[in-house]
């Protein structure tokens, strides 16, 4: 809905529109200009019709004093309107303004604190599936807060919350297993406790402290990390996204599990302990800066049916010089027609090969990778991004394929010991050489005929 539908829509009593008015002014979208105030008049409005999300929004302004003068009494009121609507948000927020556990939660101190109030309100939330309600009904059950204190439903809603992906409530599931706990089922599994510290970002900081040791006893020999979490070291793994990498040891080659479909960004940043990485067959996308200033990694071993590699995903990796695909091999026939006789001599015969079914190649992707002496760009890219090569200092020959039909700012920038640069028979052909030859290219200029 436009700026002018939207508005007419509100004035004329549409709740929905109320709402959505109010939530675009809070949030300065979609041509409104914030204005709090405002939003928090429209949220009334749609509130007083009964809106949920409005009630609960309202809610938060009275709460935080933003667009209203603060009044927790009218943020409980709302809150509570909403809430009886079953929105699981409010539920959790009434919760949280009722809860006594000034370690866990911010106490308004205005509001008596009840938690039996609150207990009921975080279950309310949890059996909707809200995460932090699911972690919040387990700190009430493991301490006694409001309900009969039961271990054993501590532990379901952490593991609840757990496989949400909440990082507290993996810390929680890994005290549970990190002791044993016979009588709740639980046995004790330092290898489990271990990897859900590791979801919870916390295992580095235990190990540098120490707290490993405390927690699992003395151990001699390899480290706990490589105790714990195995030699191949930690791959946390959600739905096919591999979200984080942890090594255990000194872990040099590395192949990344089968089933995985999409390496997130920054996932191996600066890890100068990586040699050569095999990515699986699995994999189709490389995020942004995955293996940003991996400065020791030599070889990557990639599929061709990878379909996109995200800016800066290999920048600054200073020792890249193979990038293979398994069943895809070059001969010299590939280059031999432009390419002059040091291209063939020289010792290092190395190539990184960009797979087939990468359509752009994005900005930065193979900058600063300073030891790149070959490249092939198979037929099929259709651009190559700003910068996508730069100061890839050895890089000697180039052909950009014909299905190139444009290029970044500063491709080549500061590839000193480019000789030749092959461009595409057709009619972007004059578009890529006027842009070469904007960006400073020293490189001598080939136009097929």
């Amino acid at each position: 809905m436009n700026h002018d539908s939207l508005t007419d829509a509100a004035e004329n009593g549409d709740a929905n529109a109320q709402y959505e008015l109010g939530t675009d002014l809070f949030h300065s979208s979609n041509a409104f200009p914030k204005d709090n105030t405002q939003a928090v008049e429209w949220y009334k409005k749609a509130a007083e019709q009964g809106h949920s999300d409005a009630q609960h929004e309202l809610a938060d302004c009275y709460l935080a004093g933003i667009g209203v003068r603060r009044d927790v009494d009218k943020a409980v009121y709302w809150y509570e309107k909403s809430a009886m609507q079953d929105n699981s948000k409010s539920q959790f927020q009434l919760g949280k303004c009722y809860y006594s556990n000034t370690s866990i939660n911010d106490k308004i101190s205005e509001i008596p604190h009840d938690d039996a109030k609150a207990a009921y309100w975080f279950e309310k939330a949890a059996n909707q599936g809200y995460g932090r309600a699911q972690l919040y009904t387990g700190y009430c059950y493991s301490m006694g807060h409001g309900v009969q204190k039961d271990e054993s439903i501590a532990f379901a809603w952490y593991e609840k919350s757990s496989n949400g992906g909440n990082p507290q409530a993996h810390n929680e599931l890994g005290h549970y297993y990190s002791t044993a706990m016979d009588d709740m089922g639980v046995p004790k599994d330092d290898k489990k406790a271990a990897q859900l510290y590791a979801k919870a970002h916390l295992i580095y900081e235990m190990n540098e402290k120490g707290h490993l040791n405390h927690l699992f006893g003395d151990f001699e020999g390899e480290s706990w990390l490589n105790h714990l979490l195995g030699d191949d070291g930690y791959f946390e793994i959600d739905n096919g996204v591999l979200k984080k990498f942890i090594a255990t040891s000194d872990k040099s080659n590395i192949v990344i599990p089968d089933g995985v479909i999409k390496i997130n960004d920054m996932v191996f940043y600066q890890n100068n302990e990586l040699i050569s990485v095999v990515i699986p067959d699995s994999v189709t996308h490389i995020e942004e800066g995955a293996f940003y200033k991996c400065e020791n990694l030599k070889k990557v071993t990639i599929p061709n049916g990878i379909t996109y590699i995200g800016k800066d995903a290999f920048s600054g990796c200073i020792s890249l010089t193979c990038m293979e695909i398994p069943g895809v091999k070059h001969t010299e026939e590939d280059f031999r027609e432009f390419c002059n006789d040091s291209f063939f001599t020289d010792k290092k015969q190395e190539i990184v090969t960009i797979p087939a079914s990468i359509k752009h190649i994005e900005d930065n992707t193979f900058s600063d990778c300073e030891s790149i002496h070959k490249i092939y760009i198979p037929n099929g890219v259709t651009h190559i991004g700003h910068e996508a090569f730069s100061n890839c200092c050895e890089l000697n020959c180039v052909i950009i394929p014909p299905s190139v039909t444009s290029i970044g700012d500063n491709v080549f920038m500061g590839c000193y010991r480019l000789n030749k640069v092959v461009v595409p028979k057709g009619s972007s052909k004059s578009a890529i050489v006027k842009k070469l030859i904007n960006d400073g290219l020293r490189a001598e200029i080939i136009v097929e005929a």
